[in-house]
């Protein structure tokens, strides 16, 4: 059985937890009008970030490694 892709179906049933919804234009898996959707039907305490994503053409040759 397939299931149907609904982001957000259980929105409205999160409460009053804060809630940060990011909007990355270029995404092919959740489009921006259904995050906006979503946000409309959320109550409580909310913010609306656009997160613009920068195209990568080469990959460093040497992988980089972050210590923290």
């Amino acid at each position: 059985m397939q299931l149907d892709y609904e982001p957000g179906c259980y929105i409205e049933q999160t409460g009053v937890v804060p809630k940060l919804f990011i909007i990355v234009p270029q995404d092919d898996i959740t489009p921006a009008h259904l995050i906006g959707e979503a946000y409309q039907k959320v109550s409580g305490p909310k913010q609306l970030a656009y997160m613009w994503m920068a195209r990568i053409s080469k990959l460093p040759s040497t992988p980089r490694v972050f210590r923290g």
